[in-house]
This record gives C-alpha cells, sequence and structure tokens, in this order.
C-alpha cells in the first residue's frame, strides 16, 4: 500500500459514492428518452452501475472497519465513526435491496420501476449522510489522515521564504502591494 494511503477506504469510497449517483442519472436518461435507441443501453449501465455501487457500498464498510482498527482518534472521533459506520450499513442495505430489486425489474426493457427509482434515490440521500459523516471524520476529527509539519521546525521553510510585510496604512493589502504578499 503506498505509504500516502493509511488504508483502503478511501480509494474505495468514491467509488460507493459516485455509482448510485450515475445508476440514478442512467434510469431517469433512460426513462425520458424512452425512445430513443440509446434507452435500453442506459437502462443497462444503470443495472451495472447499481450493482457495482453496491459492492463499492459493502467493500467501503469493510475497508472502514478495518481503518477504525488502524487509526488513531480521540473520543469525540471515536464516536462520529461509530455514526459514519451506522450510516453506511444502512446506505449498504438499502443499495443492496434497490441491486434486488433491479434484478426483479430485469425484464423490463427501458427505465426502472417507480419503487426501484424511490430505492435509488434513497440511497443517493443516504450515501450523502453518510459522505458527511465521513467528512467529519476527515475534516474536523483528523482521522486517517498524516499529521501536518510544524512550520515552526522547519529551517527558512526549507528554502522557501515568504515575506508578509504589513502596512497597516493601507487597508486595502496587507503590505500595500497585492503582488508582494506571496512572491516566492
Amino acid at each position: 500500500m503506498p505509504e500516502i494511503l493509511p488504508n483502503w477506504h478511501p480509494a474505495v469510497v468514491h467509488f460507493a459514492v459516485a455509482l448510485p449517483l450515475l445508476t440514478f442519472l442512467f434510469f431517469i436518461a433512460a426513462s425520458v428518452r424512452h425512445r430513443t435507441g440509446w434507452a435500453p443501453a442506459l437502462t443497462t449501465a444503470a443495472r451495472w452501475s447499481l450493482c457495482l455501487g453496491t459492492v463499492a457500498a459493502l467493500a467501503a464498510v469493510l475497508t472502514g472497519q478495518g481503518a477504525m482498527t488502524t487509526s488513531t482518534m480521540d473520543l469525540a472521533g471515536h464516536e462520529n465513526v461509530h455514526i459514519h459506520l451506522t450510516w453506511a450499513y444502512r446506505t449498504a442495505a438499502v443499495l443492496a435491496v434497490a441491486s434486488l430489486g433491479a434484478w426483479l425489474d430485469r425484464k423490463r426493457a427501458v427505465g426502472a420501476h417507480p419503487l426501484l427509482l424511490l430505492c435509488v434515490a434513497g440511497g443517493m440521500g443516504l450515501v450523502a449522510i453518510t459522505g458527511w459523516y465521513g467528512a467529519e471524520n476527515v475534516y474536523r476529527h483528523g482521522i486517517g489522515v498524516q499529521r501536518l509539519p510544524d512550520p515552526a521546525a522547519l529551517d527558512d521553510h526549507q528554502g522557501h521564504a515568504h515575506h508578509h510585510h504589513h502596512d497597516h496604512d493601507d487597508p486595502a493589502s496587507p503590505n500595500g502591494d497585492p503582488e508582494a504578499d506571496h512572491r516566492h
């Protein structure tokens, strides 16, 4: 595993987010364009996206559980991880039900049954909630990210000096010259 990647969860989870959205878009496009030659292909693409998205969601749950055991976190982060995992179980379950529904609806040449569309839409909503808590884990609690270097410990910013002079007479620019702030 590459050093920058602490575990496989960050690599897998994006498929669990993107594929259900594609599923919904493909089903809607097939329904709207049902009289075109593209509609059956869009329906097939939707079904495949749903199945692959369900597999990705299950893989995200499993890799997330593994990541939970290897990540350092405080109590607030630990509680948030459990909330995230609870929503992930729900998401994977709804996507699995939607995949079963797509299989039962497989004889439909174009589009999807309204209940299947509703289930996929619900799965997308659950993906959004799960993703929100996952983002909280990373961006609020710092779980699964490498520590940033301490700027005070760097020698002259490792040869990369910044000059931040402040001219308090000019409120429009910190030093009177908007281009000088970040000259390298």
